[in-house]
């Protein structure tokens, strides 16, 4: 995670982005959680030359099922809301029906009537995102939150940045 995180450093500082968008740090998958890590470890180790960091949703668990478009609350973090029209549904819609092989996984996606970003807020990767059983827990996936957030800080330290 650490090298990920230098290397993506590395890709900020020749590319100088204004912005840059990721996965928010919610428990859904753990590739989204690594990305979610990586931009904000490249971003600090960066300083006053990073690029500003926008999230957009992803899904995450609520009440043991899949919640979709929506983000974990955060303080003083409220989302930018960009409602879509039923044409630019069905775009998306369509855009989803390409990834055959994932049909069925990108089911409670299609439908989506709004896209929502917002700013990401500072996150502690070393805690669990939300309170109660994190979605990619309810999965064989190869790993468990509590080994991710060992990695997480594993990684921050490596990086000085715990």
């Amino acid at each position: 995670m650490a090298a990920i995180a230098r290397r993506l450093r590395d890709v900020f500082e020749r590319l100088e982005p204004a912005l840059v968008y990721t996965h928010p740090y919610e428990g859904g998958h753990p590739d989204h959680d690594a990305v979610a890590f990586a931009a904000r470890c490249a971003c600090k180790l960066m300083g006053d030359g990073a690029p500003a960091l926008v999230e957009f949703t992803s899904y995450h668990a609520r009440n043991s099922a899949i919640e979709v478009y929506e983000f974990l609350p955060h303080p003083g973090c409220e989302p930018v809301v960009i409602e879509l029209s039923p044409a630019a549904t069905a775009i998306k819609d369509r855009m989803l029906d390409a990834f055959a092989t994932q049909r069925e996984t990108l089911r409670p996606f299609y439908g989506c009537k709004a896209e929502k970003w917002r700013f990401a807020p500072e996150y502690d990767f070393t805690a669990p995102p939300h309170a109660g059983t994190l979605y990619y827990d309810m999965f064989d996936w190869g790993i468990r939150s509590v080994q991710w957030r060992d990695l997480a800080a594993q990684a921050l330290r490596e990086l000085d940045l715990s």
